[in-house]
């Protein structure tokens, strides 16, 4: 349709600019980089073969590059904009070469605001529309869901277009919308629309970064092998290993891909609240729908410094971005298959260093845009908790954080095994001919106890170790906890006031303590009125045939259990 067949009204704003200055910006960068890179190439490695490599990474990231850009030249070169008439409002991008095309229209009715904002710094519109719309398309045209945090910053409770627009067209153009809306009302804040806020993200990411790490581990060793020719067969002791290592690494990644890359996420809308993972090959779908009637409220967004570090040994500054959303809930449910990233706490289990008298829902956002939005809808409908609630949501429980013993010297047992695994298999030493029985017998038996037992330590022991425990102090006793890690359950030990004597402080041996030169450390022993012990974790063990049961706590942590013990109320 040409300019003169357009009906009445009808008026177009071309926006391409905007789109061609991203590529320039692109350009402006990569240009001076791939130049410098390969100046530096040439500099460092004159005449020498490490050169041949420095050169091909170059190309290959230069080749990457060209790509992408000749993917998206179309998108930057198509005649492109937004067209008001009097049927609505279209936002489009016409198709070139291999480029398909974009169009967004919207009808007059959909169209609830227009509000003048800022994105990047930049002068945009705010178009507010009664529903999802489709994304992906040009730079200048970013769509926002309702809770989000836009480049503007300021959620809102609907589904937004920002448009950046040239300074000179701004008025123009939010004109021209207004004619299209009419004089309809303008949108009020209500109950939220149904929102889809995907975490596929975070799930994905570890997945990769594990099967990477597993994969380069147990792949690279085996590759060296073969291709050296070292190797005497397919019954060489050192393959065999190997090859069970690489399998052992290949499997998981393979059987827990599609529960890391499934479509999964939150859904908020005006029933409640629907955590969801959809089923992906061979791995099954999972779902659990919560009603706003059975959330209590919004105990707030917590930080998540990750399995291998301990919120009290760090300050609060340096705990990273809250990405843990905490929800309370009316009445315990019956354990529900979730995601890896949602979890439910029965009441009276300890979960981020609290107890709550109620049961929560702790859902991991994996980043803190997604966390505040889900913070913001999720508020919208429940409470947040108060501190000084007198019917209070949540009750602190102490805490003594217990310093890990063992992974150094299980460290030192690993590197042990390894280098008489290697060092038996690199001798090259083999029986002789005629040699005795126990020559033949020897030869394959030592690096395969040495696999074993490095197998054994990874599997089995490094997990506990380098799980978070620590001393839970309460009314009604102590709890020694080891947390959950990676395929090790969690760990806990109760021990009721009535079965704890006189405790106090003694200082034992520590063979880790002899790295810091102070092979005495302290630590706590409890005397028992009773033998009958339940599992102890690996920092506590049972003395004088189970009347005393010792607490490796450290310097630090011993002094602040005894003063937490003395402090804290107990029932009866």
């Amino acid at each position: 349709m040409t300019q003169d067949e357009r009906p009445a009204g009808s008026e177009t704003f071309p926006l391409g600019a905007v789109e061609r200055a991203q590529l320039g910006r692109v350009l402006a960068v990569l240009a001076p980089v791939a130049v410098l890179a390969a100046a530096a190439s040439v500099l460092l490695f004159p005449r020498q073969t490490g050169i041949a490599v420095v050169i091909a990474l170059v190309a290959a990231a230069a080749l990457a590059v060209v790509g992408v850009l000749l993917v998206r030249l179309p998108c930057f070169l198509t005649r492109q904009g937004l067209r008001a008439e009097a049927t609505g409002l279209t936002l489009f991008a016409e198709p070139l070469w291999w480029f398909r095309g974009w169009r967004i229209v919207l009808p007059p009715a959909a169209i609830t605001d227009v509000t003048p904002t800022r994105s990047n710094d930049r002068p945009a519109l705010a178009i507010s529309v009664d529903g999802p719309t489709r994304g992906g398309g040009p730079v200048w045209c970013t769509a926002v869901q309702p809770g989000a945090a836009p480049p503007d910053g300021r959620p809102a409770d609907d589904h937004r277009l920002l448009l950046q627009l040239p300074e000179p067209e701004l008025d123009r153009v939010r004109a021209a919308i207004e004619r299209v809306r009419g004089n309809r009302p303008r949108a009020t804040a209500g109950a939220p629309v149904p929102v889809w806020i995907s975490v596929r993200l975070g799930p994905a990411v570890v997945w990769g970064l594990a099967s990477v790490v597993g994969l380069a581990v147990t792949q690279l060793p085996l590759w060296s092998l073969v291709t050296a020719g070292t190797a005497s067969g397919w019954t060489d002791p050192a393959l065999i290993v190997l090859i069970i290592l690489a399998v052992a690494a290949i499997v998981p990644a393979v059987w827990f891909a599609p529960s890391a890359l499934a479509r999964q996420g939150v859904v908020v809308d005006q029933g409640g609240l629907e955590v969801r993972r959809d089923r992906l090959g061979w791995q099954p779908g999972c779902r659990w729908r919560i009603p706003w009637a059975d959330l209590r409220g919004l105990s707030g967004v917590y930080a998540d410094p990750g399995p291998l570090i301990d919120p009290d040994d760090q300050p609060t500054k340096d705990r990273g971005p809250a990405t843990v959303l905490e929800l309370i809930l009316n009445q315990s449910p019956a354990p529900p298959v979730l995601p890896g990233w949602a979890r439910v706490v029965p009441p009276g289990v300890e979960a981020r260093r609290v107890v709550a008298d109620r049961p929560r829902l702790l859902i991991k956002a994996g980043d803190p845009g997604t966390a505040a939005q889900l913070r913001y809808l999720i508020s919208r409908r429940l409470p947040e908790a108060e501190p000084d609630d007198p019917d209070q949501l949540v009750r602190t429980v102490r805490w003594i954080a217990v310093p890990r013993r063992g992974p150094v010297s299980m460290i030192i047992a690993a590197g042990v095994l390894i280098l008489v695994g290697a060092g038996w298999l690199g001798s090259g030493v083999r029986p002789f001919a005629n040699a005795p029985l126990w020559q033949d017998v020897l030869w394959p038996v030592v690096p395969l106890l040495a696999g074993v037992g490095l197998a054994g330590l990874i599997g089995w022991f490094l997990p506990s170790r380098l799980a978070r425990g620590g001393v839970q102090v309460e009314p009604a006793g102590i709890q020694l906890v080891r947390e959950r890690f990676l395929w090790r359950t969690e760990l806990r030990s109760r021990l009721p006031w009535s079965g704890i004597g006189e405790i106090r402080v003694v200082r034992v041996f520590s063979p880790g303590g002899l790295l810091h030169g102070a092979p005495f450390v302290q630590a706590v022993e409890l005397t028992l009125n009773t033998t009958d012990l339940p599992r102890l974790p690996h920092w506590a063990g049972r003395r004088d045939a189970g009347a005393r049961l010792l607490v490796h706590t450290g310097d630090a942590a011993a002094a602040r259990m005894i003063s937490t013990i003395a402090d804290v109320p107990r029932d009866g």
